[in-house]
């Protein structure tokens, strides 16, 4: 437990973060050692806190954050104490530490076996109908989205019309609307702020509490369920400073695409807060 104190003190330093950072990663890929007391989670992911609200932006902290994430949903799917509330500050702190990031001029991509992140600076006017991301199946085998993601089939188009959807486990297509409505509040749109995340289990959105069926009344039984998200997620995410648009213009909403027990699904959105 010396470890996870050490790493559980707030960090001030640069060094200090990134050294915090690592540990964090090491720790998180042991998952005996979290396995074997839960609360040793609950401290990971305050670390993880602790880590993203030092602001730091470098690439040698948010890569070890990334892996710390993809580790975590590793874990066996009954092992978080309440999957809801520790699975939403996992995906808060890393959407937090890509915001942090994403004040660099640079780009950051990285692809593992549960989760994958593309934060990019868009040119505005290289956008065709739609920016999308999309992980796609490779070509010749067998429509499964389970297993490991694959860094060549996780990709960013600029256009979201040249998505091969026969065989895209999960897309997100922004339109282009949107950041001309960026261009109007006066965004510069030659470096719009862009992140894409796919997650390929739902471990960090799982509800904590079992969802209750209704009664059945003649072998005088109530059984429960689970509710699971049965396919992967993805999300994308627009941060400009003072800047938040509500409403889409119709017929411009944002789509996502997913494959769920081997049927296409397509569900639209067309409010969509960017902060």
């Amino acid at each position: 437990m010396d470890i996870i104190n050490t790493i559980t003190r707030e960090n001030t330093t640069t060094k200090e973060v990134v050294m915090a950072s690592e540990m964090i990663a090491e720790i998180s890929d042991d998952e005996d050692f979290l396995e074997e007391d839960p609360q040793r989670i609950e401290l990971l992911i305050s670390s993880l806190e602790s880590v993203v609200r030092a602001g730091e932006a470098s690439i040698n902290v948010t890569d070890p954050v990334v892996r710390s994430i993809n580790n975590l949903m590793n874990l066996d799917q009954g092992i978080l104490e309440d999957g809801m509330i520790e699975g939403g500050r996992a995906v808060a702190a890393l959407e937090g530490q890509i915001t942090n990031f994403q004040t660099n001029d640079g780009n950051f991509s990285t692809v593992l076996d549960n989760v994958g992140v593309t934060a990019v600076k868009i040119d505005a006017r290289s956008v065709g109908s739609s920016l999308a991301y999309a992980n796609l199946l490779p070509e010749n085998e067998t429509l499964l989205i389970g297993g490991a993601f694959q860094e060549g089939n996780t990709r960013l188009f600029s256009d979201g019309d040249a998505i091969p959807l026969n065989r895209t486990a999960t897309s997100i297509s922004v339109p282009s609307s949107v950041l001309d409505l960026l261009g109007g509040a006066g965004v510069e749109l030659t470096a719009v702020p862009v992140t894409f995340i796919i997650y390929g289990n739902d471990v960090l959105f799982r509800p904590s509490m079992p969802t209750e069926v209704e009664e059945n009344i003649e072998e005088e039984d109530k059984s429960t369920v689970t509710e699971r998200v049965a396919s992967q997620i993805i999300s994308a995410i627009i941060r400009t400073e003072n800047t938040s648009i509500v409403n889409l213009p119709p017929g411009s909403p944002v789509i996502t695409t997913f494959l769920s027990n081997l049927v296409h699904m397509i569900s639209c959105e067309k409010k969509v807060p960017i902060i």
